[in-house]
């Protein structure tokens, strides 16, 4: 947070509009990357931000786990500056959120697709949450005109409340060190590493107000394997708690000449243990996932007027169940694992490609036109072993846009206009029907015909921005619209973001 201060009282230098600001990420390559070393050699130019930002979600055509609809209000700054021969970089948000229609989630504050063991439930609920969110990047000098050192630190924050019985509130935090180097071979080749350490807790208590109704829930084991329990009463379901590491490290090749070229491949290693009631810890299951990504971007063109950029990622997680006894021994009381195995397998893929292309990008104020497209391909294929049950999908889709930039005396006005369409290319749920969990295997039903949807997407952008002497003033207002294609009964989504804002 001291960063985010100091970084406001420097005075930006170039930056008067949202499209110099989203240049100046587009084309500080390193920035893009794990690596905060490689600003030493590619500073992001000096500007500060505040942002007011409103944001509204709504439509019937959603995960059932996802809101209905959801609103949210969020504050957030951010600047670069150079102190000496350091380059930094800071930001910091704060969000209030509030949603409606969540169902089959009575304990975490969101659920990953590759976390199977959680509670759920069938109330469509309502949810309060609040985020904090910020976040620090430091580059140090070259050294000797061939090293450099670099260090990104993060803190996230969260908390959430369920609104109707089974309730629960839940808290959750995220810190995360990324410690990285820079080599410069020779002028125009560069070598980058970087490690990754990432620390996550949550920890949920479920509750029940009605004293007349002991709730009916599902402890899940992933993808509709669930037992019984219930929220409330001295044999309720107690507090829930997850505990994560992960690691990681990276590697990056520079290239700067006529064109500029970063490539990134990196290995993460993530394991989450969930237990229940702190005062005598039960494990509910263990996830372990290995994921490797991969990230290319080019530079070329005059002025910089084009870029590619591709990027990937592929995780595995493994759901581990333990076989647990309780051992009722006095003073030592304790659940002991009798055997630990694997009965669950999540996979997912993601690639894009795109091509960016800016027509006029030889005004400092910023292009006149820009055009540009990406494929997209996503993947999931989860699996549990007995009894066998598979829930597997992909798609792919194809995003073309173009923005027009219209500079005026003393203000300035970006219009843009994208579309997007998404072709399933595959999708089943496949299982054994088990009338005890019927209801949650009936969740999956409902979310296999969502990801099996083809689907379209119209989005459009409004950024007023008002020139005041140091002070500039920006009105951004976005929508989209995305609705189902081909199915038997429309479904849609809407998404609306109104935000005030000084670049300063």
């Amino acid at each position: 947070m001291s960063l985010c201060l100091g970084v406001f009282n420097a005075e930006a230098q170039g930056i008067f509009n949202p499209v110099q600001s989203e240049n100046n990420f587009r084309n500080t390559l390193w920035f893009n990357t794990d690596n905060v070393a490689g600003l030493s050699f590619s500073p992001l130019a000096q500007y500060n931000d505040l942002d007011i930002v409103y944001n509204v979600d709504s439509g019937n055509w959603h995960p059932l786990q996802q809101p209905f609809s959801s609103n949210s209000i969020t504050a957030k700054s951010s600047g670069a500056t150079k102190l000496g021969k350091f380059q930094l970089w800071g930001d910091f948000a704060f969000g209030n959120i509030s949603s409606r229609g969540s169902k089959f989630n009575a304990i975490l504050y969101d659920i990953t697709n590759d976390m199977p063991y959680y509670i759920a439930d069938t109330t469509a609920s309502g949810w309060k949450k609040q985020e904090y969110d910020m976040s620090a990047k430091i580059a140090s000098p070259v050294l000797w005109d061939k090293i450099a050192f670099g260090m990104s630190v993060r803190y996230v924050s969260k908390v959430g409340a369920k609104q109707k019985d089974p309730r629960t509130e839940t808290y959750n935090y995220s810190v995360v060190a990324n410690p990285s180097a820079v080599w410069r071979v020779s002028e125009k080749h560069s070598i980058g590493l970087n490690a990754y350490f990432d620390h996550t807790y949550e920890r949920s208590e479920p509750s029940d107000r009605n004293a007349y109704r002991e709730p009916m829930v599902f402890i899940t084991r992933g993808l509709g394997q669930a037992q019984i329990g219930k929220v409330g009463g001295n044999d309720g379901i107690k507090k829930y708690y997850y505990k994560g590491w992960l690691y990681g490290a990276g590697l990056q090749y520079s290239y700067v000449g006529d064109s500029q070229i970063l490539a990134e491949l990196g290995y993460f290693r993530k394991t989450v243990d969930v237990l229940q009631n702190p005062v005598v810890p039960k494990n509910m299951g263990s996830t372990a996932q290995n994921a490797v990504s991969g990230n290319f971007q080019m530079l070329f063109g005059q002025n910089k007027s084009s870029k590619i950029t591709i990027d990937g990622e592929y995780k595995s997680t493994d759901g581990q169940e333990h076989l647990q006894k309780l051992i009722s021994e006095a003073h030592n009381q304790h659940w002991e694992t009798v055997s630990t195995s694997t009965m669950s397998k999540y996979e997912s893929a993601y690639a894009k490609a795109g091509y960016d292309r800016q027509l006029g990008a030889s005004d400092p104020r910023g292009y006149d036109w820009n055009v540009g497209g990406n494929v997209i391909f996503s993947m999931e294929n989860d699996e549990y072993y007995i009894p066998e049950t598979k829930f597997d999908w992909s798609s792919l889709a194809v995003e073309v846009y173009g923005a027009k930039f219209l500079k005026f005396k003393a203000s300035n006005l970006l219009t843009r206009l994208g579309v997007v369409y998404s072709h399933s290319l595959s999708g089943e749920y496949s299982y054994t029907i088990d009338k005890n969990t019927a209801l949650l295997q009936g969740m999956y039903n409902e979310d296999i015909n969502y990801y099996k949807d083809d689907f379209a997407k119209l989005a459009g952008r409004l950024a007023y921005t008002l020139n005041a002497r140091k002070v500039n003033y920006v009105f951004d207002l976005s929508a989209d619209c995305r609705f189902s294609v081909g199915s038997d009964k429309m479904r849609e989504r809407y998404f609306g973001s109104l935000s005030f804002g000084i670049i300063f």
